[in-house]
């Protein structure tokens, strides 16, 4: 149902320009919003995020053997879903997805990642770009090289999963609700309709004399003695 895909640059000038093509390339739609978000706002300062890469922790440095060891400067990641599972789900954006699945991943390991985050809601597969700068913070306030490794990929997969089947859920329910609703509303409809037609019925029955009606008037007595009399 979700595809991750995850990768990484060593270069400082590839990481911006990729931050910079997630936020900033042109949408599929002309109501797509340019621009990205990260934890907190939907509107994320990419220039920031950018400098920000720039650390310590991550410069290259020259290995004994006198070659030029680059760490990972920023890991890329890209959830990507098929339309219709998309919105089987209901959903119409993926912050509130990415957002959730990144505290799970850092509460599971006790960590604090950087992130910036851009979603492309095609038509045919809306998918969104999540650059994580391969730094992370321990409780402990130190701060350490970030490395994706295989296991937390499969984590933070797993907490996608998680919220979209939760969320499909949900969905499923909500409808299941609404057809139940719809239904009884057609059964009280039609019960309604079919006592106003048997009402009309009887006022038809009336109006003609037909049993069903009221009875009928009756001579009164006083002047039934005064024909007997004559």
């Amino acid at each position: 149902m979700v595809v991750l895909k995850i990768n990484y640059t060593k270069h400082l000038p590839q990481a911006a320009k990729s931050v910079r093509y997630h936020a900033f390339r042109s949408r599929e739609e002309p109501n797509h919003k340019l621009g990205a978000f990260d934890r907190r706002s939907d509107h994320a300062d990419v220039r920031s995020f950018i400098a920000s890469l720039d650390d310590p922790l991550t410069r290259g440095r020259k290995l004994r053997n006198g070659n030029l060891y680059q760490p990972a400067k920023m890991h890329r990641l890209m959830f990507s879903m098929r339309r219709k599972d998309f919105e089987a789900c209901g959903f119409t954006s993926w912050k509130p997805v990415i957002r959730e699945a990144l505290e799970s991943l850092e509460k599971q390991h006790g960590i604090k990642l950087e992130w910036i985050a851009a979603e492309h809601l095609t038509e045919s597969n809306p998918h969104v770009h999540i650059d994580v700068k391969s730094v992370y913070t321990a409780p402990d306030g130190t701060r350490h090289r970030l490395r994706i490794t295989n296991p937390m990929r499969i984590e933070l997969k797993a907490a996608v999963e998680k919220i979209i089947l939760r969320e499909r859920r949900e969905r499923d329910e909500e409808r299941r609700q609404q057809r139940e609703f719809n239904g009884a509303l057609r059964d009280l409809t039609s019960t309604l309709l079919r006592g106003l037609r048997d009402a009309a019925r009887a006022d038809e029955r009336e109006a003609d004399g037909l049993p069903g009606g009221p009875p009928k008037r009756r001579p009164s007595k006083d002047r039934d003695d005064d024909d007997r009399g004559r």
